[in-house]
């Protein structure tokens, strides 16, 4: 009797949750918007600085929360996200910081008995951030960014089971602008860590970027310019990872690109960023299997912008990159893009963005010298849209929908699967900044 009672009572608390989550997002009807995340004279001002606290309240309904490749589930989900931003303005300085905690806890529908299910994929996750100007009005102009993050997002292909790491990101650039201005050079340095949990340990990693880049403004708003980069991408482990029985470690990876390109506007509604380049990893040869060389060719971007109003913009185009990845020592991202944001009235807004990334990875090796055979081809496709409607210059009510989808022939190594998967994410977010 006691577990047929102790039953009925826990069926009673996920109706409950059920009908709490239809019932926020019927009163709140919101999600993210440009004007949530807008700051003005308002806040609270500390000095000559002015602090904008803020509350987002999320109610979710998440398809494949995991992204599973087999029996993917779906669950309501609500998230309260609070946290506050710092802005100074001055002549010499400029600063912004931002600071955010995020807890979302999926309901569990579809728990099993046992426990087991999407319930389990209840997380936290926080961000502090900050941009920084300094020096604006002298000669070298410096810029600094700091980002921390904690992320606990599910992103493996098990129910159950979150990836949990912390990332600093950091960034120094100095400008200096000898001759008045038309001619600009800029050095950025853009050291990160990535460090997660034990049980991931192996996809530890810090990278560390340097970039070089001289503009010359040869016309009031157009401007060429020569760029050159150098990234690494490091393991902090020499623990392998297990796939398909094997083990197979990581391979740090230095990548080194030139470009040069055009930037700036054709005509008054037109924008255009042009590179064209060239990239080339730098792998030893005891990380190369046989027949494998050094992955390397053409990068480039281009990127149109056509703004038909202060409110009608419009931007698409296409970027090819070459970075390191885990497991199979590099990445190419072929990436088409779209994006169109509109806002009427003042009080409206809509906005819908996808792209199209075309991946192909190195081979995978394992540390015995097994070799898959497979060339890994994947395609991943996102798109989010957005509608939006500012109540008054601190409240907004928002509807989002975002969806990702992996394609791939690829066979996972000892196995008969695909990683391929759907995941859909729509929301309604309540926004609320001082």
């Amino acid at each position: 009797m006691m577990a047929i009672a102790f039953n009925e009572v826990k069926n009673q608390l996920k109706n409950l949750g059920v009908v709490l989550s239809i019932f926020a997002a019927a009163t709140s009807l919101n999600t993210n918007t440009a004007w949530a995340s807008s700051v003005g004279d308002n806040g609270i001002l500390i000095g000559d600085a002015r602090v904008h606290p803020f509350l987002d309240l999320h109610s979710s309904f998440v398809s494949n929360p995991n992204r599973s490749t087999n029996s993917p589930v779906s669950d309501l989900a609500l998230t309260v996200r609070p946290g506050l931003n710092l802005e100074l303005a001055g002549n010499k300085t400029e600063l912004f910081l931002t600071a955010a905690g995020e807890y979302k806890h999926y309901l569990g529908l579809n728990d099993e008995a046992d426990g087991a299910g999407s319930s389990k994929l209840s997380r936290w996750n926080a961000n502090l951030s900050l941009d920084g100007k300094f020096l604006k009005q002298g000669s070298a102009p410096m810029r600094l960014k700091l980002d921390f993050s904690h992320n606990e997002d599910p992103r493996n292909a098990t129910v159950n089971q979150r990836l949990i790491h912390n990332m600093v990101n950091a960034g120094l650039g100095v400008d200096f602008t000898p001759g008045g201005g038309a001619l600009k050079i800029s050095l950025d340095y853009t050291p990160s860590i990535d460090l997660y949990t034990e049980e991931n340990k192996a996809l530890s990693t810090h990278r560390h970027g340097v970039n070089f880049k001289t503009l010359w403004k040869f016309l009031p708003k157009t401007a060429t310019f020569l760029e050159t980069k150098f990234d690494t991408l490091m393991y902090l482990s020499d623990e392998a990872t297990s796939i398909g029985g094997e083990d197979v470690s990581n391979r740090d990876i230095p990548v080194i690109s030139v470009y040069t390109g055009l930037t700036g506007r054709i005509t008054e509604k037109l924008g255009l960023i042009l590179r064209a380049g060239y990239g080339q990893s730098l792998l030893g040869a005891d990380n190369l299997l046989t027949d494998e060389t050094n992955p390397g060719g053409f990068l480039g971007q281009v990127d149109l912008q056509y703004k038909q109003s202060e409110t009608i913009k419009i931007s698409a185009g296409f970027n090819r990159t070459l970075s390191g990845a885990a497991i199979y020592k590099y990445m190419l991202d072929n990436n088409f893009y779209l994006e169109s944001k509109a806002t009427l009235g003042r009080r409206w807004g809509f906005a819908v963005k996808g792209s199209v990334s075309m991946l192909s990875y190195g081979k995978l090796a394992a540390d015995d010298g097994t070799t898959d055979d497979q060339d890994r081809n994947d395609v991943m496709i996102r798109a989010e849209a957005v509608a939006s409607v500012a109540i008054t210059d601190w409240f907004v009510i928002a509807l989002v929908d975002k969806v990702e989808t992996l394609v791939t022939s690829y066979t996972l190594t000892g196995t008969t699967e695909s990683p391929t998967y759907t995941h859909n994410d729509i929301f309604l977010r309540l926004s609320v900044r001082y």
